[in-house]
């Protein structure tokens, strides 16, 4: 950024993603794995930005990470989505069952004593949809016979024939 950073968020289940919001009116992600800028949307001029849970992503349409952005006037929704041919299915491999991070995982007095503890989790997948790991195998059909069939050598019989 050219100017002073306004706003910081980071993905609340890839902790290795960082967005950050500059009076610059640009909106950086970066992968801190790297270290490096992953993309930068310029024009903006948000106030602020926060990821929702992954629970409020919809997984029908293969969205994997929902913001709101905060602009002077405005509170705007932004969709982070995977294309993908089998939207009909739910993409198991792109949605691992998801920590519950709104509920605590410790009491206030284990945290404190020194305990960890582990967020209960859910899938995301809604009942009425089949797993893609599970969707049926897409048989090949031919629309023409290969090559080889015409140019097969036919025998003394099968020309006396035709």
């Amino acid at each position: 950024h050219t100017e002073k950073i306004y706003s910081l968020a980071f993905h609340p289940l890839a902790s290795d993603l960082l967005v950050s919001s500059s009076y610059d009116l640009t909106v950086r992600l970066w992968d801190l794995g790297s270290g490096k800028e992953v993309k930068v949307l310029t024009g903006h001029q948000e106030q602020g930005l926060t990821f929702l849970p992954k629970t409020e992503c919809d997984v029908r349409d293969v969205e994997v990470a929902r913001a709101l952005i905060l602009t002077r006037t405005t509170l705007e929704p932004v969709a982070f989505k995977v294309p993908r041919v089998k939207k009909d299915f739910f993409q198991d491999d792109v949605y691992p069952d998801t920590a519950l991070c709104w509920e605590a995982a410790l009491s206030s007095s284990a945290w404190l004593g020194g305990a960890n503890g582990q967020h209960r989790t859910t899938s995301l997948r809604p009942k009425d949809m089949t797993p893609v790991s599970e969707a049926p195998k897409e048989v090949v059909v031919r629309k023409y016979m290969p090559s080889s069939f015409y140019l097969e050598e036919k025998t003394d019989e099968q020309k006396k024939d035709e």
